[in-house]
Formats: structure tokens, C-alpha cells, sequence
């Protein structure tokens, strides 16, 4: 499916309130890989992209056929917001009809449920848009 969609994910290699959040394992598996993993599987987006600073993730996003935008240090910050990266993702990749975030703190999220949300907001708030 083709929508010229893309997500962006934001993976911090450091955590200040819990240390090595995003390499916690879930049933062995590094949290950072679970959410992208599914995104890719729901197969509604036409690029993903992880933004991280840590050269782990990023050679595994790579590794996966995602995009890997390294992390600028001040977007690595906890004063950065969601709205601030979101409008330097799309500055960094402009020309999509829709940008999508996801953060990897919900790794229990299934392929069928990202298919839905996606269906149900493309059809109830982007159709009235176009």
C-alpha cells in the first residue's frame, strides 16, 4: 500500500528517568526493535524512519531497511517535545501527504491495530483534508 505516509520513530540512546529504557528486554527482544518491527509488518507506511543517536539502533534500523536519521544532540535532550522533532522531521523529509510518530514505549501494540488506525484516520480526518 502506497499513501506517501512516512513514521518516524525518536529512540534516545539514554534515558535520564530509567537508565537503558529502550534496550530492556521483552521476551528477549530490545524494545527498540518490537514497535518498528510491527510497523514495517503492518506494511501501511511507505518509509520508516528511526531517529536515534545510538549507533546500535541505528546500524539494526539500517540492518532492516529503515531509514536512520542520527539524532542532532539538541533533539536529544529532555527538553525536546514531540511538536518540535515532528516539524524537524518533516523539514528533514519534506514532500509526504502524511507524517506519522510512534515511540517505542508501546511495544504491545499488533500489526492489525496499526492497520486500523491508519485506516480509520486517513478515512475520518485526512479525507476531509484533501
Amino acid at each position: 500500500m502506497h499513501n506517501n505516509d512516512i513514521v518516524i520513530i525518536p529512540i534516545k540512546e539514554h534515558s535520564e528517568r530509567i537508565p537503558r529504557k529502550n534496550f530492556a528486554l521483552i521476551k528477549g527482544v530490545p524494545l527498540y526493535q518490537i514497535l518498528p518491527t510491527t510497523l514495517k509488518n503492518a506494511g501501511v507506511f511507505d518509509q520508516i524512519v528511526i531517529d536515534t543517536d545510538s549507533k546500535e539502533i541505528g546500524e539494526w534500523a539500517k540492518e532492516m531497511g529503515f531509514r536512520w536519521l542520527l539524532r542532532v544532540a539538541h533533539m536529544a535532550d529532555d527538553g525536546a517535545n514531540g511538536n518540535t522533532l515532528l516539524r524537524y522531521h518533516a523539514a528533514c523529509y519534506p514532500g509526504y501527504a502524511r507524517y506519522w510518530q510512534a515511540f517505542v514505549t508501546s511495544p504491545y501494540i499488533s500489526t492489525q491495530s496499526v492497520q486500523r488506525m491508519h485506516t480509520r484516520l486517513v478515512d475520518a480526518v485526512f479525507q476531509d483534508s484533501i
